[in-house]
């Protein structure tokens, strides 16, 4: 039996680092509750439904920041499919109160583009508001949650002589 120890304890820390290295899910009605603020620098954030159009009358809001000092959100968007009526916010800090950085409604794209706090931002958080109406209901989007270094403000000297 004690010759069988190592390999079990080899085999329990495999399955740990299995679920542990297991990218986190954050889905609009799974994974966080109504205006929660979840605190994660990896993981996929998608609308309510990732295999297919999202529900009419939705309305959710869900704030994503950073867990490392001195980093700030950034969501890599690779997917965009948002309805006429039907609105996806961004905005620039903890909360609905704060500057909206971008507004996507009857917006369809495939590629990437990337969305991160803003420089004037002290939270380092972006919060998402999302509402569907009954009309046209789309595939949402599919977002890669990352943190990044907030970009440093450049100011050049010219010297001449």
């Amino acid at each position: 039996m004690k010759k069988f120890a190592p390999y079990f304890v080899l085999f329990l820390i495999s399955i740990l680092c299995y679920n542990t290295a297991k990218a986190q899910t954050y889905a609009l009605n799974n994974g966080f509750t109504f205006n929660e603020t979840v605190t994660t620098c990896s993981g996929t954030f998608f609308d309510s439904n990732p295999n297919g159009n999202y529900a009419p009358f939705e309305s959710y809001i869900v704030t994503f920041r950073s867990g490392n000092i001195g980093k700030v959100m950034q969501m890599n968007f690779t997917q965009m499919a948002v309805g006429a009526g039907d609105t996806l916010f961004v905005y620039d800090g903890l909360g609905t109160n704060n500057a909206v950085l971008d507004t996507f409604t009857n917006a369809i794209f495939n590629g990437e583009f990337v969305i991160t706090v803003s420089d004037t931002s002290n939270s380092g958080a972006l919060t998402f508001k999302f509402t569907s109406n009954a009309s046209i209901q789309a595939l949402g989007w599919q977002a890669t949650i990352k943190c990044a270094f907030k970009c440093q403000k450049i100011q050049g000297n010219i010297i001449t002589t």
